[in-house]
């Protein structure tokens, strides 16, 4: 059986994920459902495969999983400290999606202690359609500053 990283490297396509749905990539929707005890082990190969595409990406996450083990945990926690600086190259910004204000208002305290730790921007919104908004501006604001920045030499040069 292929791995999602083989998959990635043979093909210039993002291969179909079974944590991470990226079919509208540069938008990649999380499947809570497919977040089940034992999960960090796909999780580590998709997320692997997402950072060495090299492009760059929003990650949405539709709901909150439920509680993981303690080992899927170590094991995010584990690739996440290894591949802090290649995932923030790339990832532009986490939103999670919360319908209820309360915990919304819980997960926005939370975001600002995850900012500081991995580096990414992190937002909640209150529904899948204004997550997918923001996901949008927020990667064509990457798009307007990469080419800002691609055109500073020329605009100089003038």
């Amino acid at each position: 059986m292929q791995t999602a990283i083989a998959a990635v490297a043979a093909t210039s396509a993002i291969p179909n994920l079974q944590i991470y749905d990226a079919s509208r990539f540069p938008i990649v929707i999380g499947r809570t459902q497919a977040m089940q005890a034992g999960y960090a082990i796909q999780w580590r190969e998709e997320m692997t495969a997402l950072v060495e595409q090299g492009r760059p990406f929003v990650l949405i996450h539709d709901q909150r999983p439920a509680e993981e083990t303690q080992e899927d945990r170590k094991q995010r926690a584990l690739w996440l400290k290894q591949y802090k600086a290649p995932l923030g190259a790339v990832c532009r910004a986490l939103i999670h999606i919360e319908p209820d204000p309360i915990r919304r208002a819980a997960l926005k305290a939370q975001a600002l202690l995850a900012v500081k730790a991995f580096g990414i921007p992190m937002a909640i919104s209150a529904t899948m359609s204004d997550a997918l908004s923001l996901a949008a501006r927020v990667l064509d604001e990457t798009t307007l500053d990469a080419s800002a920045d691609a055109q500073a030499p020329g605009a100089a040069a003038r």
